[in-house]
């Protein structure tokens, strides 16, 4: 999989995420009372997208961290596996003197019946006590809501509608497996001038304490050079 064309002068960079949970669409809107219901059911749910910031100097500089995601959705609540058709990913929303920020996923897609949907979800980072950053940045709550919502809907701040939303049609969560993350930071890839040190800065902007924790483990990869694909 190719990184998409850094605007001109930029330089873009792109990970690969796996995320893997329960959704269903009878436990109602709250994502965790809904993941319990799809777990007793075994309504698995997972997403495997390639995260893009187009322009790295641009996404550091922008408020809500701005970026693409493309890939695929598979469980039985789309009815198997079905393309993303255009998705977004926001790395912190919320005040900046906030103690808790979100990070914000939305995704379009069709069911297999080309039904539209959105996948929204979050994941909420708490500046607590103790390193809790591995569990802030690796549960993803979701909905699924009816259409295709495009950004600066209620859900543009918060992730979420509201549970009892008539627009909401299932929920659950997502998480990253340890061995995911794993494989996970294997797969930067970056385009345009400055390439390693735009992924570095990336990396300590998205993932904080944990890329400082997990980066030394891929460095048995092989070099990222401008240009590389998967």
């Amino acid at each position: 999989m190719t990184t998409e064309p850094a605007p001109t002068g930029g330089t873009s960079v792109s990970f690969t995420e796996q995320m893997k949970g329960f959704v269903t669409r009878t436990g109602g809107g709250d994502p965790r009372t809904a993941y319990e219901k799809a777990r007793e059911r075994h309504e698995a749910f997972m997403f495997e997208l390639t995260v893009t910031a187009p322009d790295i100097d641009a996404f550091a500089a922008d408020p809500t961290h701005s970026g693409t995601a493309s890939g695929f959705v598979d469980g039985a609540v789309v009815g198997g596996r079905t393309e993303v058709v255009q998705g977004w990913v926001n790395l912190f929303v919320g005040p900046a003197a906030s103690r808790s920020q979100r990070m914000l996923y939305r995704l379009w897609t069709l069911t297999i019946d080309d039904e539209p949907l959105t996948v929204v979800g979050f994941k909420e980072v708490h500046d607590d006590p103790g390193f809790d950053i591995w569990a802030d940045t690796t549960t993803l709550y979701v909905q699924l809501l009816s259409g295709h919502i495009p950004p600066g809907d209620a859900t543009s701040e918060t992730g979420h509608l509201a549970a009892d939303d008539d627009r909401v049609v299932g929920a659950g969560i997502l998480r990253i497996e340890t061995l995911d993350f794993a494989k996970q930071m294997t797969t930067f890839r970056t385009e345009g001038p400055g390439g390693l040190a735009a992924v570095a800065r990336f990396g300590s902007l998205f993932f904080g304490e944990v890329w400082s924790t997990y980066a030394p483990a891929a460095d048995e990869r092989p070099p990222i050079e401008e240009g590389d694909t998967p």
